[in-house]
Protein backbone atom coordinates (compact mmCIF):
# COMPACT_ATOMS: atom_id res chain seq x y z
CA UNK A 1 0.00 0.00 0.00
CA UNK A 2 1.31 3.11 -0.95
CA UNK A 3 2.18 5.96 1.83
CA UNK A 4 -0.67 8.26 -0.50
CA UNK A 5 -3.25 5.60 0.36
CA UNK A 6 -2.62 5.18 3.88
CA UNK A 7 -3.34 8.79 4.23
CA UNK A 8 -6.46 8.81 2.17
CA UNK A 9 -6.78 5.45 4.18
CA UNK A 10 -6.44 7.18 7.59
CA UNK A 11 -8.43 10.25 6.91
CA UNK A 12 -11.14 8.34 6.26
CA UNK A 13 -11.55 6.62 9.43
CA UNK A 14 -10.80 9.91 11.02
CA UNK A 15 -13.84 10.88 9.21
CA UNK A 16 -15.95 8.31 10.08
CA UNK A 17 -14.66 7.93 13.74
CA UNK A 18 -15.75 12.29 13.80
CA UNK A 19 -19.33 11.81 12.34
CA UNK A 20 -19.90 8.77 14.91
CA UNK A 21 -18.85 10.68 17.55
CA UNK A 22 -21.05 14.04 16.39
CA UNK A 23 -24.31 12.14 15.83
CA UNK A 24 -23.48 9.27 18.52
CA UNK A 25 -21.32 10.60 20.95
CA UNK A 26 -22.11 11.68 24.80
CA UNK A 27 -24.17 14.58 24.51
CA UNK A 28 -23.34 17.97 26.48
CA UNK A 29 -26.01 17.93 29.26
CA UNK A 30 -27.29 20.48 32.23
CA UNK A 31 -30.10 20.60 34.86
CA UNK A 32 -32.52 23.39 34.12
CA UNK A 33 -32.66 25.86 36.99
CA UNK A 34 -35.71 26.86 38.64
CA UNK A 35 -36.74 30.37 38.28
CA UNK A 36 -40.14 31.57 39.65
CA UNK A 37 -42.44 28.65 38.73
CA UNK A 38 -40.96 27.22 35.93
CA UNK A 39 -37.57 25.47 35.06
CA UNK A 40 -35.52 27.31 32.87
CA UNK A 41 -32.41 26.63 30.85
CA UNK A 42 -30.76 28.60 28.11
CA UNK A 43 -29.46 26.99 24.77
CA UNK A 44 -27.10 28.41 22.24
CA UNK A 45 -28.00 27.55 18.87
CA UNK A 46 -24.37 27.91 16.82
CA UNK A 47 -22.94 24.77 14.97
CA UNK A 48 -25.19 22.42 17.30
CA UNK A 49 -27.28 22.78 20.51
CA UNK A 50 -25.22 23.71 23.72
CA UNK A 51 -26.09 22.26 25.99
CA UNK A 52 -27.19 19.47 23.88
CA UNK A 53 -29.01 17.36 26.92
CA UNK A 54 -31.25 18.75 28.86
CA UNK A 55 -32.47 17.50 32.71
CA UNK A 56 -35.63 18.43 34.02
CA UNK A 57 -38.46 16.90 36.35
CA UNK A 58 -41.99 16.05 35.36
CA UNK A 59 -44.72 18.64 35.72
CA UNK A 60 -43.33 21.31 36.47
CA UNK A 61 -43.72 23.91 33.20
CA UNK A 62 -40.28 23.88 31.34
CA UNK A 63 -38.59 27.17 29.30
CA UNK A 64 -36.09 26.79 27.18
CA UNK A 65 -34.58 29.74 25.48
CA UNK A 66 -32.99 28.56 22.03
CA UNK A 67 -30.55 31.61 21.35
CA UNK A 68 -29.75 31.56 17.90
CA UNK A 69 -26.23 33.00 16.88
CA UNK A 70 -25.88 31.88 12.98
CA UNK A 71 -28.12 31.86 9.97
CA UNK A 72 -27.82 28.59 8.56
CA UNK A 73 -30.95 27.36 7.60
CA UNK A 74 -31.12 24.01 9.18
CA UNK A 75 -31.42 25.91 12.58
CA UNK A 76 -34.29 27.87 11.08
CA UNK A 77 -36.65 25.69 13.59
CA UNK A 78 -36.61 23.72 16.64
CA UNK A 79 -38.81 20.89 16.80
CA UNK A 80 -40.04 18.50 19.55
CA UNK A 81 -42.30 15.62 18.30
CA UNK A 82 -43.38 14.19 21.54
CA UNK A 83 -44.76 17.61 22.33
CA UNK A 84 -46.10 18.58 18.88
CA UNK A 85 -44.12 21.72 19.17
CA UNK A 86 -42.56 23.39 16.02
CA UNK A 87 -40.94 26.68 16.76
CA UNK A 88 -38.82 29.16 14.27
CA UNK A 89 -35.67 30.54 15.39
CA UNK A 90 -35.45 33.61 13.92
CA UNK A 91 -31.17 34.21 13.54
CA UNK A 92 -29.51 36.66 16.12
CA UNK A 93 -32.91 36.56 18.86
CA UNK A 94 -33.81 33.99 21.40
CA UNK A 95 -36.54 32.65 21.49
CA UNK A 96 -38.61 30.86 24.33
CA UNK A 97 -40.17 27.34 23.83
CA UNK A 98 -42.49 26.37 27.32
CA UNK A 99 -44.33 23.30 28.10
CA UNK A 100 -44.79 20.70 30.40
CA UNK A 101 -43.79 17.40 30.46
CA UNK A 102 -45.94 15.23 32.34
CA UNK A 103 -44.33 12.05 32.26
CA UNK A 104 -40.65 10.64 32.59
CA UNK A 105 -38.57 9.71 30.21
CA UNK A 106 -35.89 10.61 27.43
CA UNK A 107 -37.28 12.72 24.08
CA UNK A 108 -35.11 13.74 21.19
CA UNK A 109 -35.91 17.35 19.84
CA UNK A 110 -33.44 18.47 16.45
CA UNK A 111 -33.88 21.14 14.03
CA UNK A 112 -36.02 20.81 11.21
CA UNK A 113 -33.49 18.91 8.89
CA UNK A 114 -32.29 16.65 11.35
CA UNK A 115 -28.59 17.82 11.74
CA UNK A 116 -28.80 19.47 14.91
CA UNK A 117 -30.10 16.90 17.79
CA UNK A 118 -30.63 17.44 21.37
CA UNK A 119 -32.15 14.89 24.16
CA UNK A 120 -34.44 16.39 27.16
CA UNK A 121 -34.54 13.99 30.01
CA UNK A 122 -37.44 14.00 32.45
CA UNK A 123 -37.01 12.64 36.01
CA UNK A 124 -40.10 11.36 38.33
CA UNK A 125 -40.98 14.24 40.35
CA UNK A 126 -40.41 12.16 43.08
CA UNK A 127 -36.77 11.32 42.67
CA UNK A 128 -36.15 15.24 42.06
CA UNK A 129 -37.94 16.08 45.56
CA UNK A 130 -36.15 13.24 46.89
CA UNK A 131 -32.39 14.43 46.32
CA UNK A 132 -33.49 17.99 46.78
CA UNK A 133 -31.31 19.54 44.54
CA UNK A 134 -31.51 22.53 42.42
CA UNK A 135 -29.40 24.53 40.47
CA UNK A 136 -29.69 28.15 39.54
CA UNK A 137 -27.28 30.93 37.77
CA UNK A 138 -25.50 34.14 39.71
CA UNK A 139 -24.05 37.13 37.95
CA UNK A 140 -21.04 37.98 40.30
CA UNK A 141 -19.33 41.44 39.80
CA UNK A 142 -15.75 42.04 40.62
CA UNK A 143 -13.80 39.47 39.50
CA UNK A 144 -10.83 40.34 37.59
CA UNK A 145 -8.52 37.30 37.32
CA UNK A 146 -8.56 33.85 37.56
CA UNK A 147 -7.41 33.95 41.13
CA UNK A 148 -10.85 35.87 41.92
CA UNK A 149 -12.63 32.57 40.13
CA UNK A 150 -11.05 30.01 42.86
CA UNK A 151 -12.15 32.81 45.51
CA UNK A 152 -15.58 32.84 44.76
CA UNK A 153 -15.89 29.04 43.90
CA UNK A 154 -14.81 28.16 47.66
CA UNK A 155 -16.70 31.18 49.13
CA UNK A 156 -19.50 28.84 47.55
CA UNK A 157 -18.43 25.55 47.67
CA UNK A 158 -18.12 26.61 51.85
CA UNK A 159 -21.77 26.99 52.23
CA UNK A 160 -23.46 24.15 53.85
CA UNK A 161 -25.42 22.27 51.14
CA UNK A 162 -23.50 23.25 48.00
CA UNK A 163 -22.79 20.36 45.73
CA UNK A 164 -20.87 22.55 42.68
CA UNK A 165 -19.50 25.65 41.85
CA UNK A 166 -18.60 26.40 38.62
CA UNK A 167 -17.80 30.24 37.74
CA UNK A 168 -16.98 31.61 34.19
CA UNK A 169 -14.71 34.93 34.48
CA UNK A 170 -15.64 36.44 31.43
CA UNK A 171 -19.73 35.98 31.45
CA UNK A 172 -19.06 36.64 35.15
CA UNK A 173 -21.78 34.26 36.17
CA UNK A 174 -21.73 31.05 38.87
CA UNK A 175 -23.40 28.12 38.56
CA UNK A 176 -24.31 26.33 41.79
CA UNK A 177 -25.97 22.89 42.38
CA UNK A 178 -26.87 22.82 46.18
CA UNK A 179 -29.23 21.05 48.46
CA UNK A 180 -32.30 22.92 48.76
CA UNK A 181 -33.40 21.56 51.84
CA UNK A 182 -29.96 22.64 53.70
CA UNK A 183 -29.42 26.12 51.25
CA UNK A 184 -30.89 28.68 48.81
CA UNK A 185 -29.68 31.67 46.50
CA UNK A 186 -30.07 33.80 49.65
CA UNK A 187 -27.29 32.55 51.28
CA UNK A 188 -24.83 31.92 47.88
CA UNK A 189 -25.41 35.37 47.82
CA UNK A 190 -24.66 36.19 51.11
CA UNK A 191 -21.68 34.05 51.23
CA UNK A 192 -20.07 35.71 48.37
CA UNK A 193 -20.89 39.16 49.60
CA UNK A 194 -18.70 38.58 52.53
CA UNK A 195 -15.92 37.31 50.47
CA UNK A 196 -16.15 40.51 49.00
CA UNK A 197 -18.27 40.12 45.42
CA UNK A 198 -21.72 41.45 44.50
CA UNK A 199 -23.94 38.89 43.28
CA UNK A 200 -27.84 38.38 42.29
CA UNK A 201 -30.03 35.45 40.84
CA UNK A 202 -29.95 35.81 37.42
CA UNK A 203 -33.51 36.67 35.88
CA UNK A 204 -35.11 36.42 39.32
CA UNK A 205 -38.70 38.41 38.55
CA UNK A 206 -38.78 35.51 35.11
CA UNK A 207 -42.26 34.15 35.33
CA UNK A 208 -44.42 31.62 32.52
CA UNK A 209 -46.11 33.44 30.23
CA UNK A 210 -47.04 31.02 27.59
CA UNK A 211 -45.71 28.48 24.81
CA UNK A 212 -43.60 30.20 22.46
CA UNK A 213 -42.20 33.99 23.01
CA UNK A 214 -40.05 35.70 20.68
CA UNK A 215 -37.54 38.62 21.87
CA UNK A 216 -37.33 41.76 20.48
CA UNK A 217 -33.81 42.17 21.56
CA UNK A 218 -31.30 41.67 18.13
CA UNK A 219 -27.41 41.79 17.43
Amino acid sequence: MTLENLIVLSGGVGLIAFLAWFFFGPKEGTRAQTVGDAQEVTVRVEGSYQPERITVRAGVPVRIKFDRQETTGCSERVVFPDFHINAELPAFQTTTVTFTPDKPGTYAFACGMNMYRGQLVVLPAEETAASGLERCDLSVKGMVCASCVGRVEKALERVPGVEEAAVNLLAERATVTYDARKTGPDKLIAALDAAGYESAVVDPNARFTHAIEQSDSQS
